[in-house]
């Protein structure tokens, strides 16, 4: 009875290690796919914190880029990131002064 104990618990390591194996690498895969895709969705996710009012875009950005990558693969997942910077850096305005049109023609006078 101990060798056929020995053999039934033999033959069970021997199915597991397949097993393991095929998890583990499943396990790095999904790893690997969930970095790469944080990195795609970091640049929407820090153009919107970086710029008020549009925080809550920036992390809609950051997951769907990282859902469109881990799901669809790169190329889908570069052009979410794009779009979403996109459309946080569209409502953007420019912050330099404008200088009056009638300020600027106005002659100077020397006394």
């Amino acid at each position: 009875m101990d060798a056929a104990a020995s053999l039934a618990g033999g033959s069970l390591v021997r199915l597991l290690i397949p097993l393991l194996f095929v998890l583990c690498l499943f396990v790095f895969t999904a790893v690997v796919l969930l970095v790469i895709g944080a990195l795609i969705g970091a640049g929407p996710l820090m153009c919107g914190l970086k710029i008020q009012g549009k925080k809550k875009l920036g992390i809609i950005g950051f997951i769907v880029c990282l859902v469109t990558y881990v799901a669809i693969g790169l190329i889908p997942g570069l052009a979410v990131s794009l779009l979403f910077t996109f459309l946080i850096l569209k409502g953007v305005k420019n912050e330099e002064p404008v200088i009056e049109e009638a300020a600027a023609e106005e002659p100077a006078t020397e006394e």
